[in-house]
C-alpha cells in the first residue's frame, strides 16, 4: 500500500516549499536532486535518506512508479544533500521488503502502519 497521489500533489505544491529552508537541519532528512526523464528539467524534494554500508535507502511511500523514482531509476543517478555532505548516488535498486529490515528500528513501526515496503537503494559513488 502506499499513499495516495491526493497527499503526494498537496506534498509537492504546498508542504515541500514551506519546509525547504529547514530541511536541512533535520536529522535524517536531505535534498534528493534529480533530473526529469521527459522534460530534462532539475527538480529537488526533501526525503528522509538512510546510510549504511555505501548506499543510501529511501522508503517508497508514494510507491515505485512515483515520477521522482522513475526520473532517478531512468537516469542511473541523483544527488542527495543532508547539509553537511553532498552524495552523488548511483545503482539505483528498487526493492521490496516487507520486514523492512534495511530502515532504522525508529522507522519501521510507522513504515508498517502504512504498510510500506518497498524501497529504492542506492550506492554512494566513491
Amino acid at each position: 500500500m502506499t499513499l495516495p497521489r491526493s497527499i503526494g500533489a498537496f506534498a509537492s505544491h504546498r508542504l515541500n516549499p514551506v519546509i525547504r529552508p529547514i530541511v536541512l537541519r533535520l536529522p535524517g532528512i536531505g535534498l534528493l536532486r534529480h533530473t526529469g526523464r521527459i522534460s530534462g528539467r532539475t527538480y529537488e524534494i526533501p526525503m528522509a535518506g538512510f546510510r549504511r554500508y555505501g548506499t543510501v535507502t529511501f522508503a517508497l511511500t508514494y510507491g515505485p512508479q512515483a515520477d521522482w523514482v522513475r526520473n532517478v531509476v531512468a537516469s542511473g543517478t541523483c544527488t542527495f544533500t543532508d547539509g553537511s555532505h553532498l552524495l552523488t548516488l548511483v545503482n539505483p535498486r528498487l526493492v521490496h521488503d516487507p520486514s523492512r529490515a534495511r530502515f532504522p528500528r525508529l522507522f519501521r513501526f510507522p513504515l508498517g502502519l502504512m504498510r510500506i515496503s518497498d524501497a529504492l537503494i542506492m550506492d554512494i559513488q566513491s
